[in-house]
C-alpha cells in the first residue's frame, strides 16, 4: 500500500493499493485503535496530546467546542483502559536495591452517623510509590 492524498476516504489521505487492477482504498486509521471513530483524526490527535500532557480539567476542554462531556469523558476512559492493558500485559517490578518503596494501605466503609459495626471484607485500597 502506498500513502497518498485521496478523496474516497475519511481524512483526504489514507492508502492505495499499488498494483493494476486492484484499487483498493484504506483509511490511515486501519490498524489503529482510532479506526472505529468517525471524529475528525486531527481532532483525536490533539485530544490525546492533552490528555497526554496531563490536561484532565473536563471543563477546560469543553471550552472547546469540538467536543461534548460525554465524548470527553469516553475517550479519557479509553486511553486509561489502553494504558491498563498494556500494563497488566507488560507489568515492570518496582523497587530493588538501592530503591525506596512506599506502600501506603486504606480501608474503606461507610457507617451512617458513625454508628453500627466496622466493615470487614472488600474495601481495601493498596498504593505503592518508588
Amino acid at each position: 500500500m502506498s500513502e497518498g492524498v485521496f478523496s474516497k476516504v475519511h481524512e483526504g489521505r489514507g492508502w492505495r493499493c499499488p498494483e493494476n487492477g486492484c484499487k483498493k482504498f484504506a483509511s490511515l486509521r486501519v490498524g489503529s485503535f482510532f479506526e472505529g471513530s468517525n471524529i475528525p483524526l486531527t481532532q483525536l490527535v490533539e485530544f490525546l496530546y492533552f490528555w497526554a500532557e496531563g490536561v484532565q480539567s473536563t471543563h477546560f476542554l469543553t471550552l472547546n467546542p469540538k467536543w461534548s462531556p460525554n465524548t470527553i469523558t469516553d475517550w479519557k476512559n479509553f486511553f486509561r483502559d489502553i494504558c491498563v492493558k498494556k500494563y497488566l500485559s507488560n507489568p515492570e517490578p518496582i523497587g530493588g536495591h538501592g530503591h525506596i518503596v512506599e506502600i501506603n494501605e486504606s480501608k474503606f466503609g461507610k457507617r451512617k452517623y458513625h454508628r453500627g459495626r466496622q466493615l470487614s471484607g472488600n474495601g481495601c485500597l493498596v498504593g505503592l510509590i518508588e
